[in-house]
């Protein structure tokens, strides 16, 4: 069904979108056919040319699209809190559904319970700073760097 739809953004979100289950797919779409203008001003990319650009969810949140990043993970197959990371993203070979939350913070910090929340869960501690569970240090970074980046 895809093939049908050719280079048309829309065509891929609507078909995406009526099948159960890519329902991730459907949005990251939406979200890098959205942002594609804020990351290539005044040009006409293709679809191609799109995917090229943004591989994954944390170039839509850098582009400026932090609500619509958040948006797009929450639909993911993993938990939101195994695709946020700190740092940088595996752009090629692995899934799309991975953000930093450097690339989050300059909206997120907005709305700072939501805030504290993901950075919290990210890392394996709860809102209270609680130990919860394997994440304590990921990516080998200290268990304090959630006080260095809220």
């Amino acid at each position: 069904m895809l093939l049908v739809q050719g280079d048309c953004q829309w065509a891929k979100w609507l078909l995406l979108s009526m099948i159960k289950g890519h329902e991730y797919d459907a949005s990251f779409c939406n979200a890098r056919t959205i942002m594609s203008p804020n990351l290539v001003p005044d040009s006409n990319l293709n679809a191609l040319e799109i995917d090229e650009i943004i591989h994954t969810v944390d170039d839509i949140a850098e582009g400026g699209g932090e609500m619509a990043a958040l948006a797009t993970l929450m639909y993911a197959t993993d938990p939101i809190q195994n695709c946020l990371s700190s740092g940088s993203v595996k752009r090629h070979g692995s899934s799309s559904a991975q953000c930093t939350l450097e690339n989050l913070r300059p909206t997120l910090q907005q709305f700072p319970t939501l805030w504290r929340t993901l950075v919290a869960a990210s890392f394996g501690h709860d809102t209270t700073s609680n130990f919860l569970g394997p994440k304590g240090n990921k990516n080998g970074r200290p268990a304090n760097y959630i006080s260095l980046i809220c």
